[in-house]
Parts: structure tokens; C-alpha cells; sequence
């Protein structure tokens, strides 16, 4: 006996499988970046996470080793102060282990995971490249360490990041709209 697939149920499986074909790819280059010769960044457990922070770099353009080299230099700090990097053709960049205690906000830096985009957004907003990947990042985060509260970075500290040109709060909505 053959099995068929009613027409509307195959629509939606391609449609799914369309949607999955283009997930983007997690880059881990932990290991890539510079990092300080004497500092070194504490560790955490995943338990410890309480929320996801958004920043911009503040520049026009950059990567993730370029943060990670001035973080080093002017601030002295052991590497990048992010735990991930997203370029604006949308490429993500794992940048620290999750359970590294990097410092990107000070006062929440053991209780949050730090997202960059590069770009800024005061000026121009994210590229759409880069909203997929946040959103999908931030889905893909909550699979590991439950849904967690998405803040920008000047939500916690008195700062302009990241911009009043990017939705911190659509972009959590979009990512949990989903699970």
C-alpha cells in the first residue's frame, strides 16, 4: 500500500523545509580571536543566565577580531566582551564560550550572554541579514538555556546602545513568537 501525502500537508512540508534550508550557520572562532597575555575571563555556569543583551559595535563597519584586539588594548579586558558577533551580510560569530564571564555590561556581566551587531544605530539601522540572524541566535540560545528576557545594553547601563534605529523588544517577540 503507498502512503500519500494530502496536497495541503506537502504545501506546509516544503514550506517548513524552505525555511530551514536557509537557517543560518553558527561560526565559532573562539579560538581565532586575540586575547590578553596575563588577563584571563572568569567562568560561569549556564544556570547563571538570566538575559541575552544586544549592542552595536558603534562603528560603520569591523569584525569580530577587531573588537576583540581593542577590547585588549584600550580596555585591558582578557578578549572580546561579547559572546557573539554579527556581521551585517548576517553571518554569526560565536565569539566566547557561553559560560565565559566576558564584560560587555558592567554589573550583569555573570548574568548575561552578549550580542553584537556590527553597525550604528544611531545613525543607520540593522541590514535584514542581521535581524534574521538576532532572531534566529536568540531562538536558537533559548533551546540551550530556556527563554530568557532580551534587553539592550542601554536598558541596563546609561548608554545609547544599541541605537534608536533597531527593536530590541520586536526582535525578542519575532524569537519567541516561534518556539
Amino acid at each position: 500500500m503507498r502512503f500519500m501525502i494530502p496536497l495541503g500537508l506537502l504545501f506546509v512540508f516544503q514550506k517548513v523545509k524552505a525555511q530551514y534550508a536557509a537557517v543560518p550557520k553558527i561560526y565559532d572562532i573562539v579560538n581565532s580571536l586575540p586575547v590578553h597575555p596575563n588577563e584571563v575571563y572568569g567562568v560561569r555556569s549556564l544556570s547563571q543566565i538570566q538575559r541575552i543583551v544586544i549592542h552595536h559595535s558603534d562603528t560603520l563597519s569591523g569584525s569580530a577580531q577587531a573588537y576583540a584586539q581593542y577590547h585588549i588594548d584600550q580596555h585591558g579586558w582578557p578578549g572580546i566582551g561579547y559572546h557573539f558577533v554579527i556581521d551585517k551580510d548576517g553571518r554569526i560569530n560565536q565569539t566566547q564560550l557561553l559560560t565565559t564571564i566576558s564584560y560587555h555590561v558592567p554589573g550583569y556581566n555573570t548574568s548575561s550572554v552578549g550580542i553584537c551587531l556590527t553597525g550604528d544605530f544611531t545613525q543607520y539601522p540593522p541590514t535584514q541579514a542581521q535581524i534574521e540572524s538576532v532572531v534566529y541566535l536568540v531562538r536558537f540560545l533559548s533551546l540551550t538555556l530556556g527563554q530568557k528576557q532580551v534587553v539592550g545594553h542601554g536598558e541596563l547601563v546609561t548608554r545609547t546602545c544599541p541605537g534608536d534605529l533597531i527593536d530590541v523588544h520586536q526582535i525578542e517577540t519575532l524569537a519567541y513568537s516561534f518556539t
